[in-house]
């Protein structure tokens, strides 16, 4: 039984964090309570010590000992719940009104636990972590599978000369979780002949706890002569081992090290200085922190074995040896089991080992549904292992991680929303005055990576690297879950009833429509701080949120998305401990009610796409510890509330509106409470609304967001200036106030009727050098576009409906054009006559042009011939030797294929997706058919995008198309499939995705899909007289996925293929709502066990 003394450490931590608070020590001195508040802090710093002390030793205690535990944690729990209440009141300088446990009585209570601590054995001294086992030098290389290339790279690094080494020693890492084998593969570099042969002596050292230079000796002593040499005395330890390494070329293992302190590697370098050159040191760690601590060294991350090694390593541990005939259905069943051990070699060992000589093929079942942290016992049990990792973790740290296993297996975790809810739960104290909650929550994250207890999975596109998003092993998710224990709850079956202990952190990962379980349930929950919803689906269940309100008092993070909401009840003002609230896409919500303006502690509002949100709180400056607020895609917002200015705190503000009236002081905000708005980052949306005017007469105004450092992507969209009869003046006007600090990355202006730019619109390689990407769009009155080929980190640029427009601006510089840009779009500009090349780009957009546009040189000072022609000899999208330019299309979006011929010559090479889009055509050319015949080995995409005049798709070349994998048909007007029986269906053998949308004239599917052997997918959106037969007789077999949207004659489902499918999504199709809804449709059964559904009717 775990005691998840890890999570309520952070809350004990935070207890003690609110006690130091300068309100609360004026409010306590005011009512003389400065000796209370001095002996509760003493018994506070008591606790914290005793449960790190409980933490280390959970697997010791007996039941006794547990529930001592359990109460401990439960009165640090209502302490900090009260002394919550106290501190915001404390800062709002009000008296505190009673409550029905008095701040006396919760002293008694951590009192009375908190001595109770000696008659279970814990202390409140730091206990060192226990040692682990030692590791030797010697293995048997026929059990280690799967780790030849690893093997092989590593030596490749040990063997190869380095000119950077420091003191004739360099050091390589070997990263990874517990469990993956870093110690075998160290074993296996130690014995090859080859190491051998290169050094002059090899040393084992098996670190495992802490660095202290004079055991790293005496075991390196040990090593070189196989003898004790414990009587020698440091001094003489030290001479000894000098004496055997100087000037010897030294080959040193360090397995299983933890120092990140940069200070005792510089000591043992120090010490290796005196060893020949070429000397190396491998180092074993779970630590990229490690790693780093050593230096600028190679750093080796070990991963997972593959699939096939995995298979391989458990039929040798789980069947015997020699064995001719292994039974079918233990093989179909340890192959299922060998998934779950998610390629570790230490979990498919324990488990395997288990299974050796179980004939049983019950027994074989029964380990499918059983989870790796309950496999195994003793030492042969993989959680000590992991747990070992997780005791050297800080205190603040083990609730960070803890709080992960509210995540479902596999999930996207985003950083940002992790550190938030870190923030609202306490875990994150700054240390001084300059640091931020964010920033604290950085560090916490970066070292949850860097010690592989979170994996990163995504990087942010325009951020320079900068991660977006994690996920956990599945075996670290399962030692959180054991770790957390009761405390924290992943609610993925509802018809388990899990509350045999009132949680305190509650995740729901739900198919069904149900929010929560039956009332009674709720009265379970009130000790609750955590409400998390994780679902891709839309719930009805806007009832219950009144129920949660009412039972959930205790709430720091409530998440309310996608549940249909209408309007939020005002009872919301009663959760005073709340920090994190999400109401987004909650399409229906119109208004909210002012009395959210009292969550006094509310850190995050997020109400992203809520689409129907008319206004914002009138007091929502009331909010003075709200840091970010998300209104992203609330198209209906008219203007933001007045005192906007005072919310100094806001880090993220995604939308700033301002409507008709917006220059009427104390009415609404106006554009100048931007201003003060300093700690703003991340995006930012600044929209005038029609009807906005404004005052560009005024000398008061001020330059409004070049204070803004930390605002990485902007967008300034223009709806309501044009009708002014000065508007190209003060559009130029007010985009010259706009100017955005230089530090922008993305910067979008959408809409612009000035003649001409501001200065530092019109020279962005010095005013924002770092941009990366741009859209310019609806720039009616434009002629000239400011030069921007030398922005060296422009990746994107986007320009769109500018119909004056003949030339870019040369900035005299004779350096090449665009030297980073991948992607191109010039749509809508059909006066453009000449544009720079662009060598490096690998996805064009390119339809509404002249077709006499040229690429020419930066420079040129006219038009001139297209410097595009054929070559093979570059090997990416670059000028050869002789200044040709030759592209490997990612992607070519156009209307004409005919211009691109002109423009490009034979200088495309290769093209893998392909968009025909806006063509006025009837029916596919001999442009086309040229086209797909030329790189028919290449094009993996096609789509047919808002081709209104299109009517067959025959004789266009798609026959040659046989590598296709996809084909989307959308906004064709006039096109129907069904009948046309000349369109190559036969020769798609490798089409996998079919996507057919906004096809008024499709009425069934076309019978030719019937030969699409390796059809796996099929997405039908806004096919509105779509009424196939009833049992889709042309539907291919080998369909997995299949998505509806939006075609209300359609009255039933093709039965045959049911079964096969493991993705369903329906919405907004009322003809087949009477036969499939949940849970009362007539044939729900016959789709309710598709493992990924998703219904919305």
């Amino acid at each position: 039984m775990a005691t998840a003394t890890g999570m309520v450490l952070g809350v004990a931590q935070t207890l003690f964090a609110a006690l130091q608070c300068k309100e609360l020590k004026e409010l306590c001195s005011k009512f003389k309570y400065d000796s209370q508040l001095e002996t509760l802090r003493g018994t506070i710093e008591t606790i914290q010590k005793v449960l790190l002390d409980a933490d280390s030793r959970h697997l010791e205690l007996n039941n006794q000992g547990l529930e001592w535990v359990n109460k401990l944690k439960d009165a640090v729990y209502e302490a900090d719940d009260l002394f919550d209440k106290f501190a915001t009141i404390a800062q709002q300088q009000k008296r505190m009104p009673g409550g029905k446990i008095s701040r006396k009585e919760i002293r008694k209570k951590l009192d009375a636990v908190a001595n109770d601590r000696t008659q279970f054995g814990f202390s409140d001294v730091s206990r060192p972590v226990k040692r682990k086992e030692e590791t030797w030098s010697d293995v048997n290389e026929d059990s280690i599978i799967g780790r030849d290339t690893d093997k092989e790279e590593i030596m490749g690094m040990l063997l190869r000369e380095s000119d950077s080494s420091v003191d004739n020693v360099s050091f390589v890492s070997i990263v990874g979780m517990g469990g993956l084998g870093k110690t075998a593969l160290a074993q296996l570099l130690y014995n090859d002949v080859r190491i051998n042969d290169e050094f002059d002596l090899k040393l084992w050292v098996c670190v495992s706890d802490e660095f202290i230079l004079n055991e790293i000796l005496c075991k390196m002593l040990k090593s070189a002569t196989e003898q004790d040499h414990g009587d020698i005395g440091a001094d003489g330890v030290q001479k000894q081992v000098r004496r055997r390494i100087e000037g010897k070329k030294n080959f040193l293992i360090l397995d299983d090290l933890w120092s990140e302190h940069r200070y005792q590697w510089l000591d043992l370098r120090n010490f290796l200085r005196g060893a020949a050159r070429g000397s190396r040191v491998v180092v074993t760690t779970r630590s990229k922190r490690v790693a780093g601590a050593i230096g600028d060294y190679p750093m080796f991350t070990l991963r997972g074995l593959s699939d096939d090694d995995s298979w391989r390593l458990f039929k040798r541990v789980a069947f015997n040896r020699g064995s001719r005939e292994i039974d079918d259905d233990l093989v179909d069943l340890g192959k299922n089991i060998v998934k779950k051990c998610a390629n570790v070699p230490l979990a498919i060992t324990v488990v395997g080992s288990t299974l050796h000589g179980q004939k049983n093929r019950n027994f074989w079942k029964s380990f499918q549904g059983i989870e790796l942290s309950k496999m195994g016992q003793g030492e042969m049990s993989i959680m000590p292992i992991l747990k070992f990792s997780y005791n050297y973790l800080e205190p603040q740290l083990k609730s960070c991680f803890i709080y992960c296993a509210l995540f479902p297996k596999d999930y996207e975790i985003e950083k940002e929303l992790l550190i938030r809810l870190w923030s609202a739960q306490g875990y994150l104290e700054p240390i001084n005055d300059m640091q931020t909650t964010e920033d604290v929550g950085e560090e916490y994250f970066s070292k949850l990576l860097q010690r592989c207890f979170l994996q990163y999975f995504r990087h942010h596109d325009f951020r320079h690297g900068e991660i977006h998003s994690c996920k956990m092993h599945d075996l670290i998710h399962d030692l959180a879950q054991e770790i957390a224990g009761k405390e924290s709850y992943l609610m993925e079956d509802t018809s388990k009833s899990p509350f045999d202990r009132k949680p305190r952190h509650l995740a729901i990962s739900v198919r069904r429509s149900l929010l929560l379980s039956p009332s009674d349930t709720c009265s379970k929950l009130s000790g609750l701080r955590t409400l998390l919803r994780h679902s891709y689906r839309w719930l009805e269940c806007e009832s219950q949120v009144s129920t949660i309100l009412a039972n959930c008092g205790r709430l720091r993070v409530l998440d309310l998305h996608k549940l249909r909401i209408k309007a939020l009840p005002s009872t919301i003002k009663n959760l005073l401990h709340l920090r994190y609230l999400d109401l987004s896409y909650n399409k229906n919500l119109k208004t909210l009610p002012e009395s959210i303006s009292r969550l006094y502690n509310l850190q995050v509002l997020n109400l992203k796409r809520c689409f129907l949100l008319e206004k914002l709180p009138k007091d929502l400056r009331e909010l003075v510890n709200l840091k970010h607020l998300d209104i992203t895609n609330c198209f209906r917002l008219t203007h933001m509330p007045i005192g906007m200015d005072s919310m100094t705190g806001l880090h993220t503000l995604t939308r700033f509106v301002l409507g008709p009236e917006s220059s009427k002081k104390g009415q609404m905000g106006q554009l100048r409470d931007l201003i003060p708005l300093i700690n703003l980052r991340g995006t930012l949306e600044v929209i005038f609304e029609k009807g906005y005017t404004y005052d560009f007469m005024d000398p008061e105004e001020e330059a409004y967001l070049v204070n803004k450092e930390h605002i990485k992507a902007l967008t300034i969209e223009n709806n309501g200036i044009w009708h002014h009869k000065k508007a190209a003046i003060v559009d130029e006007r007010l985009l010259e106030r706009l100017e955005p600090h230089r530090d922008l990355i993305e910067m979008n202006i959408l809409g612009y009727k000035g003649v001409t730019l501001p200065r530092w619109a019109a020279t962005l390689a010095t005013s924002l050098p770092r941009l990366m990407r741009i859209s310019l769009q609806h720039f009616h009155d434009l002629q000239h576009l400011p030069a921007m080929t030398q922005l060296q980190h422009l990746k994107s640029l986007e320009l769109r409906d500018m119909p004056n427009v003949e030339l870019m601006e040369s900035d005299n510089n004779v350096a090449p054009s665009f030297p980073s840009l991948e992607e191109l779009s010039l749509v809508e500009c059909p006066g453009l006559k000449s544009f720079p090349r662009c060598p490096r780009v690998k996805t064009f957009r390119l339809w509404g042009l002249n077709e006499a546009l040229t690429f020419c040189e930066a420079n040129a000072t006219t038009p001139a011939a297209s410097s595009f022609s054929a070559s093979s000899s570059s090997d990416s999208n670059d000028s050869n030797s002789a200044g040709v330019d030759v592209f490997d299309l990612w992607l070519l979006a156009t209307d004409n294929l005919g211009l691109i011929k002109s423009l490009f010559g034979e200088s495309i090479r290769s093209n893998d997706e392909l968009i025909l889009c806006d063509m006025e055509v009837e029916s596919l050319s001999s442009a086309e058919e040229e086209y797909h015949r030329k790189y028919a080995f290449s094009i993996r995409s096609l789509w047919f995008l808002r081709c209104r005049n299109l009517k067959s798709l025959s004789g266009g070349g798609i026959e040659h198309l046989t590598n296709l994998k996809q084909l989307e048909i959308r906004g064709c007007p006039n096109l129907g499939l069904e009948e046309e029986e000349r369109f190559p269906w036969k020769d798609l053998h490798a089409l996998s995705y079919l996507s057919l949308c906004e096809l008024p004239q499709l009425i069934d599917l076309p019978k030719g899909i019937q030969y699409l052997t390796s059809l796996q997918s099929i997405f039908i959106q806004g096919c509105e007289n779509m009424k196939p037969h009833p049992e889709w007789l042309h539907c291919p077999k080998s369909l997995r996925s299949l998505s509806i949207t939006c075609s209300p004659k359609l009255e039933s489902l093709p039965e045959a293929i049911l079964p096969s499918l493991t993705m369903l999504k329906i919405r907004w199709c009322n003809g087949l709502k009477k036969r499939y809804d949940e849970p009362n449709g007539t044939d729900f059964s016959k789709i309710s066990n598709i493992p990924d559904l998703h219904l919305q009717f």
